[in-house]
């Protein structure tokens, strides 16, 4: 009789030490699957903060396309005050005016070009924060897959041992 109560309480330690291991194990992945969503949700939050700066430098691009621009009125001023002239000039005069409106045309021509490289480049920009705000939803929805199944281990962890000690 002894021997069986022998292996019996044998037996209950094997299934307590192979219970207590599933525990730890389970611990530990659910550990695992934490710590690989925490990095998931840090990389997204970076690419967060990388689409907020290209916004901002998107918006301000924008801003400096509009005040580029506004130089134009004050080269079109001079061209409508040189056309004017024109009609009273002599003809000496005449060419030179016409002359002074081609070179302001090239200056409104220029400022045109450059407003269009801004704006080029702000369009660029808010693609970048498109992008980078598209890879942080991914992430962030992998950051919560990860984070379900260390809750899912966890839990699972907590009955194991809820049923062992019972």
């Amino acid at each position: 009789m002894a021997e069986k109560d022998e292996i019996a309480e044998a037996r209950e330690k094997r299934v307590f030490q192979q219970e207590y291991t599933d525990i730890i194990k389970l611990r530990t992945l659910a550990a695992k699957c934490e710590k690989k969503a925490g990095k998931l949700y840090k990389k997204a939050t970076k690419y967060e903060t990388k689409a907020t700066k290209c916004m901002t430098k998107s918006v301000i691009l924008r801003e400096k396309a509009k005040r580029v621009s506004e130089k134009t009125r004050k080269h079109e001023i001079k061209i409508s005050e040189y056309e004017a002239q024109l009609g009273t000039a002599d003809p000496v005069r005449t060419s030179k005016l016409r002359l002074k409106i081609t070179k302001e045309k090239e200056k409104i021509a220029k400022i045109h070009a450059k407003v269009k490289s801004i704006e080029e480049k702000a369009a660029r920009y808010t693609e970048k924060a498109a992008n980078f705000k598209q890879k942080s939803a991914m992430l962030i929805e992998e950051s919560k897959r990860w984070k379900a199944e260390a809750d899912d281990y966890t839990r699972r962890a907590d009955k194991l041992q809820k049923a062992t000690t019972a």
